[in-house]
């Protein structure tokens, strides 16, 4: 079985990332990143995530420990998700707005087309 804890910890010491830099941009703390790379703690789904977008580690690989580490480098699926996360996450901050702006307005319309509930 493959050393995950391991195989992050000498990935951020290459890329020159201390433990609590990791941290810092990961919004946890340094316990949290000791943990994780001493095998303690396993990655969620919410960190693994965050991980591929923030470091181009493969969600896959911090869950699991298949496939290669680093997004792009293993199989060609692991590019396109990327981009379908991207532009999901667009997506639904149009739809927030596009709410947001109807909200407002309707408290400019006419009072005979205001629905009633």
């Amino acid at each position: 079985m493959r050393e995950i804890g391991k195989e992050l910890k000498d990935y951020f010491k290459r890329k020159g990332l201390t433990q609590k830099e990791v941290a810092d941009k990961s919004g946890v703390p340094a316990t949290y990143i000791t943990k994780l790379f001493s095998g303690e703690r396993g990655f969620g789904e919410k960190m693994a995530m965050k991980w591929e977008t923030l470091f181009g580690l493969s969600h896959v690989y911090l869950m699991t420990g298949e496939g290669e580490m680093e997004v792009g480098t293993g199989t060609k699926a692991d590019v396109p998700f990327i981009v379908y996360k991207e532009l999901l996450d667009r997506y639904e901050a149009v739809v927030r707005e596009n709410e947001s702006l109807r909200t407002r307005l309707a408290v400019y319309e006419p009072v005979e087309k205001r629905s009633v509930g």
